[in-house]
């Protein structure tokens, strides 16, 4: 067993290594020495990082929101806004 591996073993553990042959050869490995407590996570890219960046540039990108608001006789008014998710937050 990896030395480090040992102090895990009361703990759950998510093995996320790179998506290529390498990084599941490691995953398969420590999966055999936690199999009841550890689970493999894959990227969706070839690793974690390029998942972030992904996320990154998906979460700047802006969003399209319509509001609706009807008044007392149903008439409806829209309005269509761009929004960052970054102009939103408080600082």
């Amino acid at each position: 067993m990896f030395g480090f591996l040992q102090k895990l073993l009361s703990r759950a553990v998510v093995v996320a290594l790179d998506s290529d042959t390498d990084g599941e050869k490691m995953a398969q490995k420590i999966l055999a020495q936690l199999p009841y407590q550890a689970v493999r996570r894959n990227s969706k890219a070839k690793d974690w990082n390029e998942d972030l960046k992904k996320d990154l540039e998906l979460a700047l990108q802006p969003k399209r929101c319509v509001y609706s608001i009807a008044d007392t006789r149903g008439k409806i008014a829209s309005k269509t806004y761009l929004v960052s998710s970054f102009a939103t937050a408080k600082s």
